[in-house]
């Protein structure tokens, strides 16, 4: 049941609040959401929810909370949003508009959207054009953050 405090909040403008009403409508959609980069979960579990997509509505109304927190700078709204335009969910898909969110993120120190921005720039499909400058630059930052799957695409 949604708490009619954090709507309140969430109207006043408080991001966390937004942020949390869109994770709220996103469960109760019931949408599968894929682990991130580096999470791993079963490949039985991978494969039972695979093609959940959840209810259109409630997923539009999340997506509304998440754009709203993002919009006031907060970095895990970015990347909801930025998912939510590359996997469709709640928006129409527009790659172009999902970097953008993502490299926000990564800008902001999100080593998540610094792996994903960089795995973005390594296409040429639906909008996107490769950029292999981008792609060194954003696994080189979050390599530089420690993080090993950045690592590991630099070695490759």
């Amino acid at each position: 049941m949604l708490d009619k405090n954090l709507l309140e909040l969430a109207n006043a403008g408080n991001v966390e609040a937004m942020r949390k009403l869109g994770e709220f409508y996103r469960k109760k959609s019931k949408h599968f959401e894929e682990p991130a980069v580096g999470e791993t979960i079963s490949s039985e579990e991978f494969f039972k929810h695979l093609d959940e997509e959840g209810d259109p509505d409630l997923n539009a109304e999340a997506f509304k909370w998440f754009l709203k927190a993002a919009e006031a700078g907060d970095v895990e709204s970015m990347i909801k949003v930025g998912g939510s335009y590359y996997d469709a969910i709640g928006v129409e898909r527009d790659n172009p508009k999902a970097l953008e969110w993502y490299e926000k993120a990564a800008t902001l120190g999100s080593i998540r959207a610094m792996n994903i921005t960089a795995y973005l720039y390594t296409f040429s499909f639906d909008g996107l054009v490769p950029n292999a400058e981008k792609t060194l630059y954003w696994y080189s930052k979050a390599a530089e953050l420690g993080d090993l799957q950045a690592l590991k695409e630099l070695i490759k």
